[in-house]
């Protein structure tokens, strides 16, 4: 006994022991620290994972009060005026307006999570509602979507915000003063969800191993039906004809197939990605009676080793090739998308609403355990689905994940106490702390997930939630 308690022991030492200065050289990219201001480095077992590189102003993709969100800004008079008591008197000629910032110092909040803003206050003249992201207000623009003309409180809809700006980066609103003068004192801004229940059209679960369906047909078929699975991604491969028998089984019992494929490479050489959708596409033109429902591409390009220092490209890329999908293809098309992509930019927004203007269902990786993280995490992709109409599922991870230990640096001077020379800067310890695998996994506590896919999804593009996988269902 006491040496197993010696092994824990040594085991758990391992696991919380900080990587030195050392290791953290060795395996940091000296370029993206350079562009840093904080540091976020992951280690599993005592060995370098991965790392995350913070620049200044970053997203805060966290706002508290969800449903609702109230800030009481502080307006800055801008432009060509002149103030006779509270009243603003705009110059001939000029434009003049008061600016309301939506967050702490120059950083942008992310609000796509929400529909509606109220503002509220005392006004006099009339004067024009505007918003700006951060590309807007670094040339000094911005997109005008409403008037406010009396005192009281005035509603406006988010929605025609996301053709025209980026609301995973909104920076600040502004009023615009139209008549000759007027006076505006805001007291509060508002943005607000309501919530609304989405029609839960059964859970859905991927599949990966072809060896796993070939031959079994029926005991898969009748597993999935007492699981109450009626979606099924199914990795396919090059020869979608295989699956002939499963499709024709899985249609007799109400499931649906979708073929499934992805790779982090797809991005730069899609070639064989295309090819396969072509097969499945002329699959479902041979075999009316038992076909696929659509195609789902899971590609995440997040796992090319360049990607960090690339975004930009892999963003693009990605983009362009679901453009070529969409219009080379006519099978309804889902892609997989981590929670995270409202913190990557592509053609002036975020890359996850790129991805759903352009797919007919996306399934988020919300792989978290609490119900309150699920809809943190997720709620961005879960208003976009509102607003675009478009369905979306939520996934559940059921597979091993490691204990994570995370170390934090900030940027400090060389004199600073404890400091240590990363890359050609000097970093501070911002603190230490454990993610263990059971906040991510059900792995671990598998008899909570019934309770748990009881979890209410407030919001009306919710579909369901998607097992990953069979292969950790199935007995081992």
């Amino acid at each position: 006994m006491p040496d197993l308690l010696a092994a824990l022991v040594v085991k758990m030492m391992v696991l919380l022991s900080p990587l030195g200065p050392e290791q953290l050289n060795t395996s940091l990219d000296p370029l993206l620290l350079d562009k840093a201001e904080q540091i976020d480095v992951v280690s599993i077992s005592g060995k370098f994972s991965y790392a995350e590189y913070r620049e200044r102003h970053a997203v805060s993709r966290n706002l508290v009060g969800f449903p609702s969100h109230s800030i009481a800004p502080t307006a800055i008079p801008f432009g060509g005026y002149l103030l006779k008591k509270d009243r603003m008197v705009k110059n001939k000629g000029s434009r003049c307006g008061y600016i309301l910032p939506l967050g702490h110092s120059a950083a942008s909040v992310n609000l796509l999570g929400f529909q509606e803003l109220a503002i509220s206050g005392k006004f006099s003249g009339t004067w024009k509602l505007a918003f700006a992201d951060d590309a807007l207000a670094a040339v000094q623009e911005n997109v005008e979507f409403g008037t406010v003309a009396s005192s009281g409180i005035h509603r406006f809809s988010l929605r025609n915000l996301l053709d025209s700006a980026d609301l995973s980066r909104s920076r600040q609103m502004v009023l615009l003063l139209a008549s000759n003068s007027g006076s505006a004192r805001v007291d509060e801004v508002t943005f607000s969800h309501q919530q609304r229940s989405g029609a839960d059209a059964g859970r859905g679960i991927w599949i990966w191993r072809r060896d796993m369906v070939l031959g079994r047909e029926e005991s898969v078929a009748q597993r999935l039906t007492a699981q109450g699975v009626r979606r099924v991604y199914l990795q396919v491969g090059d020869d979608p004809d295989v699956f002939a028998p499963f499709l024709s089984r899985a249609a007799s019992a109400g499931i649906e197939v979708y073929a499934l494929d992805g790779s982090p490479g797809y991005v730069a050489a899609p070639q064989e990605l295309l090819v396969r959708i072509s097969r499945v596409e002329n699959y479902n033109q041979g075999h009316p009676e038992a076909r696929y429902a659509g195609f789902q591409v899971d590609i995440e390009p997040y796992l090319n080793k360049d990607f960090a220092s690339r975004k930009s490209y892999y963003a693009a890329a990605y983009v362009e090739l679901l453009d070529k999908i969409k219009t080379s293809y006519a099978l309804p098309l889902s892609v997989v998308v981590p929670f995270w992509f409202d913190t990557v930019y592509a053609e002036g927004k975020s890359l996850l609403q790129c991805i759903f203007e352009r797919t007919d269902e996306v399934v988020v990786m919300s792989y978290r355990t609490d119900p309150r993280a699920v809809l943190e995490i997720s709620r961005s992709a879960l208003s976009l689905g509102e607003q675009l109409g478009k369905p979306v599922r939520l996934g559940v991870e059921l597979g091993p994940i490691p204990d994570e230990q995370h170390q934090e640096f900030d940027r400090c001077q060389a004199s600073s106490t404890g400091a240590v020379r990363l890359g050609s800067a000097w970093w501070c310890s911002g603190g230490e702390y454990l993610v263990p695998g059971s906040r991510i996994s059900f792995r671990s506590k598998m008899e909570e997930l019934p309770s748990f896919m009881q979890t209410g999804i407030p919001f009306s593009s919710f579909r369901g939630w998607v097992l990953h996988s069979y292969e950790e269902m199935s007995p081992r």
